[in-house]
């Protein structure tokens, strides 16, 4: 056997070996700047002992606890950036799954009007499911209706006060409150009408609109001449996603390298800016469904994440004669033109 030979058997018999105790023979000092995370793992490990009401309290990841090893069918594929947005429902199959291990009580907690991860199935009956908030199949998704089984948080402490009206109002019932941090923060809701001016494009199964797209990019740069650094640009459509970004980097060149944000709703959500550029792409001629809730669900979650992103600037870019009547998105704008003049 030659020397990689013996080498190679080495590592295969040394796997079976069991970890050195702390200070004996053998043992490693780890790095210095990964002993916070040892002692946060050793933390972990006598609170998974610890009895609480008799009982022991076994942290784990539900893809770890499922019997599957985590081949839980609609999770199989990687998640990509618009799946690991934090406040997010989580993988909702797994969430089903975990509840029905639930003896006596189940503990849910998160917001209804967050998106939960991208559902690529096409099957109605599946998308009535796993295309909604496990609080709408409670029963308990409407912030304003007082249920015993779930108490609301009110307070918030990102949004200026206009933008968290607007987000309260459309989103929330008009329940929400500013929190001292943001009670006297100056904030600005404003609405770029496209009405006439504008014509989406379908592209695959996406689409594109090149007038807001420019429109967008001077929003940005008049933002930048007035000295605000944290910009999102925010779309539905991954699509328009490229548009935005080639003609923000034909005014702005170093909107992304400075801290900005060109992306979708779903990679925006759990992040914050001080100004929020929403583009709703659709126009009279090509609304689409996407902001539709009778061909999607989630319009309503969609829009709520996008607005309330803002700290203190919000424009959204739309064509009034594009939304749905009656429907979130057209509420939505209603709220951000009364906001305005407010």
């Amino acid at each position: 056997m030659g020397v990689g030979g013996r080498r190679g058997a080495r590592r295969r018999l040394g796997r079976g070996r069991p970890p050195a105790a702390p200070g004996g023979a053998g043992a490693r000092r780890p790095p210095r700047g990964r002993r916070p995370r040892g002692r946060a793992l050793a933390a972990a490990r006598r609170a998974r002992s610890r009895p609480d009401g008799g009982g022991r309290v076994p942290p784990a990841t539900a893809g770890r606890r499922h019997p599957g090893g985590g081949a839980c069918a609609a999770a199989r594929r990687p998640l990509g950036r618009g799946d690991r947005g934090r406040g997010r429902d989580g993988a909702r199959p797994y969430a089903l799954w975990a509840a029905s291990l639930a003896r006596r009580r189940l503990l849910l907690w998160g917001d209804p009007h967050q998106l939960g991860p991208v559902c690529p199935v096409r099957d109605p009956a599946a998308r009535g499911v796993l295309g909604r908030s496990l609080f709408h199949h409670l029963g308990c998704d409407r912030a304003a209706v007082e249920d015993p089984r779930r108490p609301v948080l009110r307070v918030q402490h990102r949004m200026a006060p206009p933008i968290r009206r607007l987000v309260s109002d459309a989103f929330y019932d008009g329940i929400l409150q500013d929190g001292a941090a943001v009670l006297g923060r100056p904030g600005t809701v404003e609405v770029l009408d496209s009405a006439g001016l504008a014509e989406a494009r379908v592209v695959g199964g996406s689409r594109t609109n090149e007038v807001h797209a420019r429109m967008a990019a001077g929003r940005v740069e008049r933002l930048r001449r007035q000295g605000v650094g944290s910009i999102a640009v925010l779309t539905p459509y991954r699509a328009q996603v490229d548009r935005l970004r080639a003609a923000i980097a034909e005014r702005v060149s170093d909107m992304e390298r400075s801290g900005g944000l060109i992306g979708t709703v779903h990679s925006a959500q759990g992040s914050e800016h001080d100004a929020v550029i929403v583009d709703l792409v659709a126009t009279r001629h090509d609304p689409g469904r996407f902001l539709d809730e009778r061909g999607n669900p989630e319009a309503a979650s969609l829009l709520c994440v996008a607005l309330s992103r803002a700290r203190t600037s919000l424009t959204l870019l739309a064509d009034p004669q594009a939304l749905p009547h009656g429907g979130v998105a057209r509420r939505a704008l209603m709220a951000a033109k009364r906001a305005n003049a407010a």
